[in-house]
């Protein structure tokens, strides 16, 4: 449950938005609704890290959407994904094919000059040795 003076009603339309995404487009549409909420930043980011925790074959286009968001609308969403993303990433970015670790590779680059150097350091720091990332 989301917590209390939270817009309840966003974070479960938005879940199930995102919970549903199956392809760039949704994702496009995803990012249009997260922009619109810029105000409410905790319920956005709240709802796609719940969805990155179901791990599923489609988690990846979560992935994405929590990349475009931070790429394109950065600011107070860099702020509020930066407080779990290592933990996230350590156990919730599965590279199950060359094709998505070459993707998580690229946004774990890119993000490395949007997050702080700290974020970054703590993600590094929580990826097993053998990770591919």
């Amino acid at each position: 449950a989301s917590p209390a003076g939270w817009n309840a009603q966003l974070v479960s339309l938005y879940t199930t938005q995102v919970n549903s995404l199956s392809s760039d487009q949704g994702v496009q549409f995803c990012l249009g609704v997260a922009k619109e909420h810029q105000a409410t930043p905790r319920e956005i980011v709240y709802a796609i890290e719940s969805c990155v925790q179901v791990d599923c074959p489609e988690t990846h286009f979560v992935w994405s959407l929590l990349d475009q968001v931070v790429s394109t609308l950065g600011g107070c969403f860099v702020t509020e994904f930066g407080f779990h993303l290592a933990e996230l990433v350590s156990r919730h970015m599965i590279c199950s094919s060359p094709l998505l670790t070459a993707k998580y590779t690229d946004m774990l680059a890119r993000w490395r000059r949007i997050f702080p150097p700290e974020t970054m350091s703590a993600v590094r720091q929580k990826l097993p040795p053998d990770s591919p990332l």
